[in-house]
C-alpha cells in the first residue's frame, strides 16, 4: 500500500465572482504521485470562511470538528504544508496533532513558516535583501546547509542552489533547529529538534524535482519516511 500524503489546502478569493475558494497546487498533487504516494486534501472543519475570517477572529476548534480531524489523521502517513498566502489556526491545530503522532511532516515556503510559528511568538518579517527572495527564475540562490542537519544527510552536501517565491521570512523557534541561509542571512530551513522527520523549506523542491536532483532526494526521503510511518503505525500520543 502507498503511504498516504495529507496535502494542507490553501484559501483565495475570486474577486470577479466574489467567492472564497480552498485548494491544493497541481505541482504538488502531481509531485506525491510521481514520488510514490497517495494525495489526501484535509478539508477543514471549521465552519468559516477560510481566506475572509482574520487568524485573530479564526474560531477554536470545537470537539464535533476535532473527531473529524482525527479521522484524517487515522488515515494518513505524512503531511505536505505547501505555500500560499496565508495559514489558520486549523493548520496549526492539525500541525500539532500530527507532531504528536510522530507523522512526518514537510513544509515548503508559507508551510516552514507555520512550522517557525509552532508554539511561539507569531514573526514573520518583511525582507529587506539584495537578492530577489521572490522570482521565477529555476534557481534564484544560494544556501549553506549544516552539516550536522538531517537536510545536508539527505543530498550530501553544504551548498546549493533553489528557487525562491516568498516576501516574508521565518525567525528561529527554540523547538526547531536552525540548518540552512542564504547568504543574505534568511533562514532557509528548520528541523524539529527530538523528532524523526518535520522539516521546513523556505524554498519550493515540488518545483524543482524534475531538473533537480537535490530536490528529488528531499522528496524521496520524506515519502520513505511515510513509507515507514505507514508500516510501523507509530500513532503513539507524545506526552
Amino acid at each position: 500500500m502507498k503511504p498516504i500524503i495529507g496535502i494542507m489546502p490553501r484559501e483565495e478569493f475570486d474577486e470577479k465572482f466574489e467567492i472564497s475558494y480552498i485548494y491544493t497546487y497541481e505541482s504538488v498533487r502531481r509531485m506525491i504521485l510521481d514520488m510514490g504516494g497517495v494525495p489526501l486534501i484535509i478539508t477543514p472543519c471549521e465552519n468559516t470562511d477560510m481566506y475572509k475570517t482574520s487568524f485573530i477572529d479564526f474560531p477554536n476548534l470545537e470537539d464535533e470538528y476535532k473527531s473529524v480531524m482525527k479521522m484524517y489523521l487515522d488515515k494518513i502517513d505524512g503531511l505536505f504544508l505547501p505555500g500560499g498566502s496565508k495559514y489558520t489556526k486549523f493548520d496549526l491545530e492539525f500541525i500539532d496533532a500530527a507532531i504528536k503522532r510522530y507523522i512526518p511532516i514537510l513544509g515548503v515556503c508559507l508551510g516552514a513558516q507555520s512550522l517557525s510559528n509552532y508554539k511561539k511568538e507569531f514573526s514573520l518579517e518583511k525582507i529587506e535583501s539584495k537578492i530577489n527572495h521572490n522570482t521565477k527564475e529555476k534557481y534564484a540562490h544560494s544556501i549553506k546547509i549544516d552539516k550536522e542537519s538531517t537536510l545536508y544527510k539527505i543530498i550530501g552536501k553544504e551548498n546549493i542552489m533553489v528557487n525562491s517565491y516568498h516576501n516574508r521570512q521565518m525567525s528561529p523557534n527554540p523547538l526547531f533547529r536552525s540548518v540552512a541561509y542564504a547568504e543574505d542571512g534568511v533562514l532557509e530551513a528548520i528541523e524539529m529538534k527530538g523528532n524523526d522527520f518535520v522539516m521546513g523549506l523556505q524554498w519550493h523542491p515540488e518545483k524543482m524535482y524534475k531538473y533537480d536532483l537535490n530536490s528529488k532526494k528531499i522528496l524521496d526521503y520524506f515519502i520513505k519516511k511515510c513509507e515507514i510511518y505507514s508500516k510501523e503505525k507509530k500513532r503513539v500520543v507524545k506526552i
